[in-house]
């Protein structure tokens, strides 16, 4: 692990990490294009009227189409998820996954993705339905506070689906690990190892959690392949991020872009719904009588 990388290597990963790049901007067109095609088709608009006729509770309407939608989405953009998730980690020797392994871990992803959209989409449409024209601004607030339960649970309801995480045993690295966790006030009595080598051959460690679930993490690509100085280098850096208050930071960051994103598409809907409504089925949320 120690060493320079050689510039063949270093090539290799300038490539890697701005094609990443380039797909981010793949991946927001063709989301895009998909979600014009369910509204041009009135795709969407047929699953919402599917959803009223099985149910009247709108609660189980709203979940209805969201796993459709969900699905529908997922099977829609499957040729770029293969891609990137699988054929290009492949190529670039980052996998150690055979493709029913890694189809897998998509599996669960979508199950965690299907759950997270049944929980929370009824309460962003019970939000509409209330705050009719302000809808985007508690919208907002729902997904912030939806961020914050999502990093709290991660640790211990996500990530044990993906890996298997075992106490690291009890050597004279644990001690150290501890010991500079302690030093540094990271609320952490244990160190746990995933099971990441089975998936990737990345090395890597973490201080995931928030608001008492604080947990570190290292993998077990690390372990086997770094020294122990090497070890306590990388995990030592992502205590920094804990720290520094890098978590909470990432909150109100990601919390500031959800508050105008948000607001964006409250906007452009309106001028959208003006426009296209007819065509799509869809209609803005009227307001309130209290309001006018």
């Amino acid at each position: 692990m120690a060493g320079a990388l050689s510039p063949e290597a270093r090539a290799k990963s300038d490539d890697y990490a701005e094609g990443g790049y380039v797909l981010q901007f793949v991946d927001l067109i063709y989301g895009l294009g998909i979600a014009a095609l369910l509204l041009w088709l009135q795709i969407s608009s047929r699953i919402r009227d599917w959803a009223e006729e099985l149910t009247r509770s709108r609660a189980f309407q709203v979940m209805l189409y969201g796993v459709v939608y969900v699905a529908a989405i997922t099977v829609l953009s499957l040729p770029l998820s293969i891609y990137e998730g699988y054929v290009r980690e492949q190529d670039y020797g980052l996998s150690s996954q055979t493709f029913l392994q890694w189809a897998g871990d998509f599996a669960t992803l979508f199950t965690v993705t299907v759950t997270a959209a049944v929980i929370f989409l009824p309460l962003l449409y019970a939000v509409i339905r209330t705050a009719r024209q302000a809808w985007w601004l508690w919208g907002a607030g729902l997904a912030i506070l939806f961020m914050i339960f999502m990093l709290v649970i991660y640790p211990v309801a996500i990530a044990p689906l993906f890996n298997h995480y075992s106490p690291l045993p009890d050597t004279v690295l644990k001690q150290q690990i501890l010991s500079l966790a302690r030093a540094n006030d990271v609320p952490a009595d244990t160190v746990w190892v995933a099971d990441e080598s089975r998936q990737s051959s990345r090395i890597s460690a973490n201080v995931s959690g928030f608001l008492g679930t604080t947990q570190i993490s290292l993998n077990d690509n690390l372990l086997n392949q770094g020294t122990p100085d090497e070890v306590l280098a990388v995990v030592g850096h992502e205590m920094g991020h804990y720290v520094m208050g890098h978590t909470l930071r990432m909150v109100l960051l990601f919390g500031l872009l959800i508050l105008v994103g948000f607001g964006f598409v409250g906007w452009t809907f309106r001028l959208a719904t003006d426009l296209f409504g007819g065509n799509w089925q869809v209609r803005q949320p009227r307001m309130s009588p209290a309001c006018r």
